[in-house]
């Protein structure tokens, strides 16, 4: 049985921003929204950069015990494109430290809606469209399996093939045209698209396991002790930017998951930025989130701020008049209108 037919159809509208919009809200200097986000945080705009004040913000926040952590989880010595096997390795450790969570449901997640992108949009478009659904398919379901079923090294795998299919909802078309498409076009059944995962990928993924076990175990206790959690958490004021989702919330913290090998203040202060435009767009604050956080799996580093920390002793008015102003800004400079 082919995934086309195991899942349940869930329509998507191809003409809407593609996920993620918030980021290339923020990395555009005129964009109202990042404009909002800024005079949020007026501190946090200028930490980090080359200003005495903004250095001193960013000490006090802690940015550069972060610019020094060590890393414990690099590149395995091999990797000649970063650029090509980063993006993967991070979208499967989020998705392998769900599954070590005991929160990951592939039939729920993004990975089933980049396959039912695949099967109802991209398809029929082209030459080998069912091929790769049939192989792709078969290789989810088998995923899903070992999910449930295999060792920490299946299970390895297995968020490689669900990152693979996250991929085709994150970036449509894209993924097909890089070098995804022409694995799956080579690989005659499922068996060859596993055998088609990149080595060093499963070694990037192992190492990341291990070196981070500590911090999951810590994370997995708290949730057996009645700790809130949620995975990909989405906003109401999402479509206000064409879309926006985070990676999760744990109790009272909403935190960003980055796999890098090299962190500056400037950096730094680019995710929090982004942490705090999730929260804006959380309208009627129903996450009632107290802290944001970061995790770098690499260096094996968690850090947490109080909100207060960010925007001061009146920070619950600062969000609350944010979260107001955010619905009045101009849509179509937004992209929101043709």
């Amino acid at each position: 049985m082919s995934l086309g037919s195991a899942l349940l159809y869930i329509p998507l509208n191809p003409a809407v921003e593609p996920p993620m919009s918030l980021t290339r809200e923020l990395n555009k200097k005129q964009s109202p929204f990042r404009q909002l986000v800024e005079g949020c945080a007026p501190a946090l705009a200028i930490a980090g950069g080359r200003s005495p004040e903004g250095q001193r913000v960013a000490e006090r926040l802690g940015f550069y015990d972060l610019v020094k952590a060590r890393v414990l989880a690099p590149l395995p010595d091999g990797v000649s494109d970063a650029r090509r096997h980063s993006p993967t390795v991070g979208m499967a450790f989020d998705i392998r430290t769900r599954m070590m969570l005991g929160e990951f449901e592939p039939r729920r997640s993004a990975s089933a809606m980049g396959m039912d992108v695949f099967n109802h949009l991209l398809a029929p478009l082209l030459p080998n469209g069912q091929h790769i659904s049939d192989v792709l398919g078969d290789a989810f379901l088998e995923a899903e399996r070992l999910t449930k079923d295999g060792d920490d090294v299946d299970q390895d795998y297995a968020s490689i093939v669900f990152a693979w299919c996250e991929s085709l909802y994150r970036a449509g078309v894209r993924a097909i045209r890089s070098s995804l498409g022409e694995r799956l076009s080579a690989a005659r059944n499922v068996d060859e698209v596993y055998d088609s995962i990149p080595p060093l990928m499963l070694e990037d993924i192992a190492r990341l396991r291990i070196v981070n076990q500590r911090q999951i175990k810590h994370w997995r206790l708290r949730m057996r002790h009645g700790a809130f959690f949620i995975s990909n958490p989405s906003f109401s004021g999402d479509f206000l930017v064409g879309g926006a989702d985070g990676d999760w919330f744990i109790d009272d913290t909403l935190f960003d998951f980055k796999v890098v090998d090299k962190i500056s203040a400037p950096w730094v202060r680019k995710v929090l930025m982004q942490l705090l435009g999730y929260l804006i767009l959380d309208l009627d604050n129903d996450y009632q989130a107290k802290c944001i956080g970061v995790w770098l799996p690499r260096q094996a580093t968690v850090r947490t701020w109080d909100i207060e920390e960010i925007l001061g002793n009146d920070a619950g008015e600062a969000l609350a008049k944010a979260r107001r102003d955010v619905l009045g800004l101009p849509m179509k400079r937004m992209g929101m209108i043709a």
